[in-house]
């Protein structure tokens, strides 16, 4: 990408920062599964080893479980890369990634991100294993 000088969206990757910000969602967010919820992915659960650990976030958040319309476009559905972004400096990196895989669908279903995780989806044609080489870049 860098040495064609080609954008992500050039690419067919689409990007979105996760619309869930914790403080004004706070009567959606729960730690238990209800009608019409889906799965929260935290910026925690994006680990500084590239790997993507949701019960790492679900001991260290204030629930996991939000409430939304199923059917809006910012549920995830399909595999695809989050970047956790932040600006705490006690953190060693501030730029974290990982990819969101076909397993961890089936084991946590459809999900919508917080704030500080964007999330870009591939190209249709994209592999797993494209998506995997993505984070270690």
């Amino acid at each position: 990408m860098i040495a064609t000088g080609e954008s992500l969206s050039e690419l067919g990757w689409g990007g979105k920062v996760g619309p869930v910000v914790p403080h004004r969602w706070q009567e959606r967010i729960s730690k238990t599964r209800a009608a019409s919820s889906v799965a929260l992915l935290w910026a925690a659960a994006i680990r500084p080893d590239g790997s993507l650990d949701f019960d790492h976030m679900k001991a260290n958040v204030d629930g996991h479980r939000v409430v939304v319309d199923t059917e809006l476009s910012y549920v995830v559905r399909q595999p695809c890369l989050v970047v956790q972004r932040t600006a705490n400096r006690k953190q060693k990196r501030r730029i974290n990634a990982a990819v969101v895989d076909r397993r961890f669908l089936e084991r946590v279903g459809p999900f919508v991100a917080e704030n500080h995780v964007i999330v870009l989806t591939p190209p249709p044609d994209a592999s797993m294993s494209e998506l995997r080489r993505w984070p270690t870049c």
